[in-house]
């Protein structure tokens, strides 16, 4: 009897930043590795990510349409090699939980978004929605500040509430369905994303963030069990480095001015 190969998700950008070369890194080096490799996307465009794209309907069908084609030719690159390809439309997982999704969406447009600000609490199966889907607002509408005015909160906070309502959906499927060795995830802190990490740390399953670098858009940024994000899981990960590392101390503090 042929024994399940080892899962490997990849949670991937869903388009909305160009990651695809990456991903594929990724999935190639786990391939070769005998993992099944799942690609988690949207086949089709989902209004509740419009503010991502910042265009109207149409054009936002256009576009997200075009990148799922770029995303499947990506995939005829891959070599299968010893492992195995699949691929999960996040459509699909919404379909299975379609009336709970509605039902718990109808709850957060029932929220009056001064008091969501101002308790910073959105509990949905314990766990707090709120963080991501702020974080999400202050990216969306460049707030470098804890306390953006009104008109914003009311533009995107529910909004985004709602992504991370989903997400939650999704994660859960994955983790409780799926039952992946280890998640490769894009982002990691955005509403889309971060319950999936969340729910990785509540039940023990590895997970990489993948991200955008520093510098230079030719390499990516990969952090082991916490997002990049995290000053201080990427303080102490740097300084473990540093200390670790063999060369001279002069050279190290020169190398880091």
């Amino acid at each position: 009897m042929q024994q399940d190969k080892p899962k490997v998700i990849i949670y991937s950008s869903f388009g909305l930043f160009p990651m695809l070369e990456y991903e594929l890194d990724i999935a190639q080096t786990k391939l070769d590795l005998g993992y099944e490799v799942i690609f988690v996307y949207n086949k089709m465009y989902d209004s509740i990510y419009k503010d991502y794209y910042e265009m109207n309907h149409f054009a936002n069908t256009v576009k997200h349409l075009e990148i799922i084609s770029k995303f499947k030719n990506g995939m005829k690159w891959l070599n299968k090699s010893k492992g195995k390809i699949s691929l999960i439309d996040l459509g699909d997982i919404e379909k299975k939980y379609k009336k709970n999704i509605f039902n718990e969406i109808r709850k957060i447009d029932k929220q009056n978004v001064n008091d969501l600000y101002k308790i910073k609490k959105y509990i949905f199966r314990e766990l707090n929605l709120y963080d991501s889907a702020f974080s999400g607002l202050s990216t969306l509408a460049k707030v470098e500040s804890y306390h953006p005015p009104i008109d914003l909160l009311k533009k995107h906070l529910k909004r985004q509430l709602k992504v991370a309502l989903k997400a939650k959906f999704f994660a859960d499927y994955i983790i409780k369905e799926i039952k992946p060795k280890i998640i490769y995830i894009f982002n990691g802190r955005l509403p889309a994303y971060a319950p999936l990490v969340i729910e990785c740390k509540n039940n023990n399953i590895p997970f990489n963030i993948y991200e955008y670098p520093i510098v230079f858009d030719t390499k990516y940024v990969v952090t082991e069990n916490y997002i990049p994000h995290d000053i201080l899981s990427l303080s102490d990960h740097l300084y473990d480095i540093y200390i670790k590392n063999s060369l001279q101390e002069s050279f190290k503090i020169k190398k880091g001015e």
